[in-house]
C-alpha cells in the first residue's frame, strides 16, 4: 500500500469557467465520491514506507500530540476497523485505540450498512494515520450508507453536531457541479471545526469538496531521502489535484 504523505494546499476559488458548461453535463444529484487511493506494492510481512515515528520528526511534532475528535468521514462500514487499528498501533509501537478505552468511535448512519473493501482500505488508511499522527486525540469514523452526494451530506450533517470535534477529514472527492456553492453550509460546525478534503489525484483540476472556501484542500507529496536515509526533500506528486474552481 503505498502511503500517502500530505501537504496543505490552498484551492482558490475564481469564477473564470462559466457555470452554463458545467450545468450541461453534470450535477449534485449524480455526484459520487472516489477515495484516491492506490495499491503500490504487494502486502508482505515486514511494512514498507515511513514509520510514523520518522514522519513526526520530519514535520517536528509531538509524539504524543493531539486533542479533541477528529472525525473521519467514509463511505460503507468497515467491519474490521478495530481490529486493522490494533493490528497498526502494535506494529508501530502506538498506544491502544478502541471502542472500549473510549479513544475510538464509529457511527454508522443506517443500520443495515453494505461493507466495501475498497472503502475499508481508504477508512484503515485515514483511521491509522489519523491515530499515529495524534495519539491523544479521539477518533470518531462516520460511515455513510454509500458514496453519492447526498449520502455524504447526511454524514457531514451528523458531525456538525458534534462539539467534540476539532478536525474533519474527507479523503474522497469528485467531478465539480454547478450546485456547490449552495452547499457551502454543510461544511460548518457547532465546534468550529476545520475541514479537510482530498484534493484529487488526476492532475490539475479542482473537486467537490475540495474547492469549497469552508474546506482545506489537502495534496500528496513524496518526501526525497539522502544516503543515509534521513528525509532531506518533499515534492509535490505530479498527479495531485487542484486548480481554478469552475
Amino acid at each position: 500500500m503505498k502511503i500517502k504523505f500530505l501537504v496543505i494546499v490552498i484551492v482558490i476559488v475564481l469564477g473564470l469557467i462559466p457555470v452554463s458548461s458545467l450545468e450541461a453535463a453534470y450535477h449534485f444529484a449524480n455526484f459520487v465520491g472516489r477515495s484516491p487511493i492506490h495499491v503500490y506494492k504487494s502486502t508482505g510481512i515486514k511494512p514498507l514506507g515511513v514509520t510514523p515515528t520518522e514522519i513526526k520528526s520530519f514535520y517536528h511534532l509531538p509524539l504524543n500530540g493531539g486533542q479533541g475528535t477528529i472525525a473521519i468521514i467514509g463511505a460503507y462500514k468497515d467491519v474490521s476497523i478495530e481490529k486493522d487499528l490494533a493490528d497498526f498501533d502494535a506494529q508501530f509501537s502506538l498506544p491502544p485505540c478502541t471502542i472500549k478505552n473510549g479513544c475510538l468511535e464509529t457511527h454508522v448512519m443506517t443500520a443495515k450498512e453494505k461493507s466495501d473493501t475498497g472503502w475499508a482500505l481508504e477508512t484503515a488508511l485515514d483511521v491509522e494515520w489519523a491515530h499515529a499522527i495524534a495519539p491523544s486525540a479521539r477518533i470518531l469514523l462516520v460511515s455513510a450508507t454509500s458514496p453519492s452526494g447526498a449520502n455524504f451530506l447526511n454524514a457531514l450533517d451528523y458531525v456538525s453536531t458534534r462539539r467534540d470535534v476539532v478536525s474533519v477529514s474527507m479523503s474522497w472527492g469528485g467531478q465539480e457541479f454547478p450546485e456547490e456553492i449552495s452547499l457551502d453550509s454543510h461544511f460548518i460546525s457547532k465546534s468550529g471545526a476545520v475541514y479537510f478534503a482530498s484534493s484529487g489525484d488526476t492532475g490539475s483540476g479542482a473537486s467537490w469538496p475540495a474547492s469549497s472556501p469552508n474546506v482545506v484542500a489537502v495534496g500528496g507529496t513524496s518526501i526525497v531521502f539522502d544516503r543515509n536515509q534521513k528525509p532531506r526533500a518533499e515534492i509535490a506528486w505530479q498527479g495531485s489535484g487542484g486548480g481554478i474552481s469552475g
